[in-house]
């Protein structure tokens, strides 16, 4: 038997099980509409009296996977169909579905079709199901309420491999779509090709990942800064190193939800008290050749700024935890803007706090250290 823990009509029931028990989620990946054998068998849709030719639809076939017909969603059969195909799922376990041929051309009444079917099932089974939606070589951000309301990802291009050419299209792609990113529904700019990605690869030789490190690294930022979801699409166990390592840099940063800003509030705030420290070297350049007052403020500004940059980074906990306080709550994604704003204001607040007893000793040594004759 090819599968053994199916056997007895389990089905991917014990795989699932076996998935969840390691902390991970399963997933599967699905063609739009209904199987060719199904309608040349002219098989019954299950719960209903109508057959697999009875809701078939012949003309709107999957142009580049002939496996498939599509379904006419005029036809009360056919989501009858996609009902009993998501109950199967569900009862398995299944937490995430990608269904291809979805939006090239854009099929929003299948769409809508499998959104029904999905809530159904998770009503029945009383577990979520994500949907993730393929490919999207030409979605426009029009579609984008209608997206939120069926689905939580949808591609925005055709498949990304790993080449060069490829990251760089996304560059427009997702400056246009991250204005519409919110939680729990994501414009997809398709799985991060790092590593071992070439075990039976579609396009070239079982490989590792050709992007270069810097290329790799140029994906990684861009898709967080898009806030695309990460999706890796090479073999983890056989990964080169450096693969491995800018993965793990990510995920170190993800909350317990699995959303992540890639440096979270803890890692922002140290890149916060360096640009504080930056500010120090325009203000000692600024005053070169404008008297010995510019050069004591000069002075005056880079000792507030050091001083408490190197307390704050003492402090870091408690003032991370500071920040937390006084920010709103919610989300990571939704509140970290705020609060590494927060954290601007309440570092200067706090260190005008602790100079104020001392600004004396402050004015002597910056005098000190720029004499009357000099």
């Amino acid at each position: 038997m090819r599968f053994p823990s199916a056997a007895g009509g389990k089905g991917f029931g014990p795989l699932a099980a076996a998935v969840h028990e390691l902390g991970l989620k399963l997933g599967m990946h699905m063609m739009r509409g209904i199987p060719r054998i199904a309608v040349d068998k002219n098989l019954p849709v299950y719960g209903t009296n109508y057959t697999a030719k009875d809701v078939a639809d012949l003309d709107h076939v999957c142009k580049w996977n002939p496996d498939n017909y599509g379904l006419n969603q005029s036809h009360p059969g056919a989501q009858a169909w996609y009902d009993a195909q998501l109950d199967l799922f569900a009862s398995w376990g299944l937490d995430f579905l990608k269904v291809d041929d979805m939006q090239t051309p854009f099929h929003s009444d299948e769409i809508a079709a499998y959104h029904r079917a999905i809530a159904k099932a998770e009503a029945k089974y009383g577990r979520s199901i994500d949907l993730s939606l393929s490919p999207g070589g030409w979605v426009a951000t029009s579609y984008v309420d209608f997206l939120r309301e069926n689905a939580q990802m949808w591609r925005i291009s055709d498949d990304l491999w790993d080449r060069w050419e490829d990251i760089y299209q996304q560059f427009a792609r997702l400056a246009r779509w991250a204005p519409f990113q919110t939680t729990g529904h994501w414009a997809d700019a398709d799985m991060v090709p790092f590593g071992h990605i070439g075990l039976r690869a579609e396009r070239g030789d079982d490989r590792q990942s050709r992007l270069t490190l810097d290329e790799q690294k140029t994906l990684l930022a861009l898709w967080c800064m898009g806030r695309s979801p990460l999706m890796v699409g090479g073999d983890l166990p056989t990964s080169n190193s450096d693969a491995i390592a800018l993965l793990q840099n990510v995920a170190r940063q993800a909350g317990p939800d699995g959303i992540h800003s890639v440096l979270g509030l803890a890692g922002a705030v140290p890149v916060l008290l360096g640009d504080n420290i930056g500010t120090t070297v325009t203000a000692l350049l600024a005053c070169i050749g404008q008297g010995k007052d510019a050069a004591r403020a000069a002075l005056a500004h880079s000792c507030f700024n050091l001083s408490g940059s190197l307390l704050a980074a003492v402090l870091l906990p408690w003032f991370v935890r500071l920040v937390e306080l006084i920010s709103p709550k919610g989300p990571e994604l939704e509140v970290i803007s705020r609060q590494i704003a927060n954290a601007h204001t309440a570092f200067n607040v706090c260190c005008a706090l602790l100079w104020l007893p001392f600004l004396p000793w402050m004015v002597r040594l910056v005098c000190a250290l720029v004499p009357e004759d000099r």
